[in-house]
């Protein structure tokens, strides 16, 4: 009896750690052995399956999948993989198993690594893949990795040239709370004297991140070590951080030595309770990398606090002192806050340092600083600038700054002495809503009123001043009177066609920040006359309330002809108080009609009634532009003749040569209209002439194909 109990007991311990190579799928079970489908392809932890993983003599003949099956709880020092193999390995749930957490006990800094920390590129793996979900292709969160040790800094780390790394679905939870640099994920560059191993195309994404425990604690950082000056231009490529929420202690992404990576649709919390900066996203140096082109959009951050009233370095929502391009658009910046009695500056928007060299797009973002504690002088701005930049474009956002009792508190501040030439800005909203708050600073003065930043600064001419409400001072979604504010129309960007939740923008009317609000509901016309006057056509009409309302488009058509757009008159948006129009066609003649199209803001749109008037005849000869120009392939040439005349209307190419006979004929006083249909032309710049008896004249127009 005792002999057949050995064998039992020696079976299942043969049966733990099956053995190289490795392929399929395989079982994590902790001390629950024999309960997975497959029993004889059972580990009791990861460090076990890793560590067969990791043998040089038999690297894996397929796809290796590691199932968790069972939480459990280690005191392993480390677990590093560092397997070679052009075959995927894949950690992740069990299917239906949920609640899985993975304990690490102990102090080791890098407790579960990806690469092994050294300078050799034969202990770097790739093609690793974390998914937290029990499903295939899943977002469900279904497993934890625990690092419960006070002492612990760096959880999950992928170190020097793994490339192809995905951890996703994951919960991480860093308990650490040493002073030093540390991470719940840490991506880490390795360089040396002899040795440059930088990671390439690694995703972190859905996960929910959290390490807050310490004054230097980072939710996702990357972060260069070795004992040499790293090679100008290297850097982690195309990393992408994406969906996840983060809560940390003092940085939520911090990207140092990184290009062309992307930053998109995060949420962020920070809460500093020692006296470093605390930062929702550091862009940091990125050693001069060449062809960095990176983008952060869709990000939300809705807190960056500091507690200790001894900071002197304060809270950043995004800050940038890197080089390289930057687009950073539709995001939400918010939250921001200081303890009482703090001196640490608060910044939504801050370029410090090497950010000066950056080129930067920043445009189509929302950033609101409520009142806060704090009472010290020039510490609370929206967009701050602290040196000259070399090529930036702030467009369309919007800044709300409502500080009440901090003196200077500033919706942008610019600490240069004079902005260069290609520094843009403007259809930007800053607003000024608390006591204190001005609209900016510029060469040593404050500009209290837009006018006065306008006026020094000769930029933003385009720009508003105009309160905003949003649904919560962290949700910066537009709401109440501001969602159909037509005062709150930005300029079309064409690279950026969605908002912060993906909604498509107006491609015409976009509305500043990163929410394109909208609420589409039709325009009640009142009343729509048209009169002859000495100068024209007059049309004049009325609507009772307005929704949504982007605008009316008038358009005429004479007897025998085709509508034709004469202009554009831009709406109120959304009221309930009764509104006036009018506009004047000074090229009418004869019978004719109009309407208007009326434009929401989503681009539905309808027509009113038609009204009919007799404009009489010209007074003069006249061409009128072309419309649409540019066009394709046709446009409208209008003219009129105030006398019967010998009309000729031809088109020339650039070298003069003529291309297209319109007209050739006795015609009668009147308005004309020519509908040009250029098909059969190719694109370019062209002329057309009109030649009436005496009267010539000649205008351009532009065919894009």
């Amino acid at each position: 009896m005792l002999f057949a109990i050995l064998c039992v007991v020696a079976r299942w311990s043969a049966l733990a750690q099956p053995t190289a190579p490795l392929s399929g799928v395989y079982y994590i079970v902790g001390d629950s052995t024999g309960t997975s489908p497959n029993p004889a392809r059972e580990f009791s932890t990861l460090h076990q399956a890793i560590g067969q993983l990791n043998s040089l003599t038999s690297p894996p003949t397929d796809t290796v999948k590691f199932l968790i099956w069972q939480s459990y709880s280690t005191a392993q020092s480390s677990t590093t993989m560092q397997h070679v193999s052009t075959f995927p390995v894949i950690i992740k749930p069990g299917p239906g198993r949920t609640g899985l957490v993975i304990e690490y006990t102990s102090t080791t800094n890098g407790i579960f690594r990806i690469g092994a920390d050294d300078n050799s590129e034969s202990t770097k793996p790739d093609n690793v893949i974390i998914d937290g979900s029990n499903q295939e292709n899943g977002t469900s969160r279904d497993l934890t990795f625990r690092f419960s040790n006070t002492g612990m800094r760096n959880g999950l780390t992928v170190i020097g040239s793994s490339n192809r790394v995905t951890i996703k679905n994951l919960i991480v939870q860093n308990l650490g709370t040493s002073t030093s640099s540390s991470h719940g994920i840490l991506i880490r560059p390795r360089y040396t004297t002899s040795t440059l191993l930088v990671p390439d195309s690694l995703t972190i994404e859905n996960c929910l991140i959290s390490h807050a425990g310490s004054v230097n604690a980072r939710g996702i950082g990357v972060n260069t070590s070795g004992t040499a000056i790293p090679v100008p231009g290297i850097a982690a490529t195309r990393t992408i951080i994406r969906n996840n929420i983060i809560t940390a202690g003092a940085e939520g992404i911090r990207m140092e030595f990184s290009k062309s990576f992307e930053i998109s649709g995060n949420r962020i919390a920070i809460s500093q309770s020692g006296t470093n900066a605390a930062r929702g996203i550091y862009l940091a140096d990125d050693n001069d990398a060449s062809g960095n082109i990176s983008n952060v959009f869709n990000n939300q951050i809705t807190s960056v606090a500091y507690t200790n009233a001894s900071n002197a370095s304060g809270a950043r929502g995004i800050e940038l002192t890197a080089k390289g391009t930057y687009n950073i658009y539709n995001n939400f910046l918010a939250g921001f806050s200081g303890a009482a009695g703090g001196t640490g500056p608060l910044r939504g928007f801050y370029i410090d340092g090497n950010g000066a060299d950056a080129t930067i797009r920043f445009q189509h973002n929302t950033i609101n600083m409520e009142n806060s504690p704090i009472t010290a002088s020039d510490v609370v701005t929206g967009i701050f600038i602290a040196d000259t930049l070399a090529n930036a474009r702030i467009e369309n956002n919007i800044v709300s700054v409502r500080e009440s009792d901090a003196p200077n508190s500033y919706c942008i501040r610019s600490q240069t002495i004079q902005l260069p030439s290609n520094f843009a800005s403007n259809f930007n909203n800053f607003n000024p809503a608390g006591a204190s708050a001005k609209v900016g600073f510029y060469n040593g003065t404050d500009a209290p009123t837009l006018a006065n930043w306008q006026a020094a600064s000769s930029r933003d001419a385009n720009s508003v001043n105009k309160n905003v409400s949003f649904v919560s001072s962290t949700d910066l979604h537009l709401t109440g009177s501001s969602d159909g504010d037509t005062d709150l129309i930005g300029t079309p960007i064409a690279a950026i066609t969605t908002d912060i939740d993906n909604d498509s923008r107006n491609p015409f009317f976009p509305y500043m920040g990163a929410d394109e609000a909208s609420t589409s509901l039709p325009v009640e016309l009142a009343e729509f006359t048209a009169r002859a006057t000495n100068d024209g056509v007059l049309l004049i009409w009325r609507t009772a309330s307005e929704q949504n309302n982007a605008g009316f488009e008038v358009q005429r058509k004479s007897q025998g002809g085709e509508w034709n757009a004469l202009g554009f008159v831009r709406g109120r948006g959304t009221t309930t108080e009764a509104q006036s129009y009018s506009f004047l066609d000074r090229t009418a003649s004869g019978k004719v009609q109009y309407r208007l199209k009326q434009v929401d803001f989503d681009g539905r749109f309808e027509y009113s009634p038609i009204v009919e008037v007799d404009a009489g005849l010209p007074k003069t000869f006249a061409l009128e532009q072309n419309y649409p120009n540019p066009f394709n392939p046709t446009t409208v040439i209008a003219y009129q003749l105030p006398t019967a005349s010998d009309v000729s209307l031809k088109v020339y190419d650039v070298l003069g040569k003529e291309v297209m006979t319109l007209v050739n004929e006795r015609q009668d006083a009147g308005l004309y209209n020519y509908a040009l249909n250029a098909a059969n032309l190719a694109s370019g710049v062209y002329f057309y002439r009109l030649q009436a008896g005496n009267f010539v004249q000649t205008k351009k127009m532009m065919l894009v194909k």
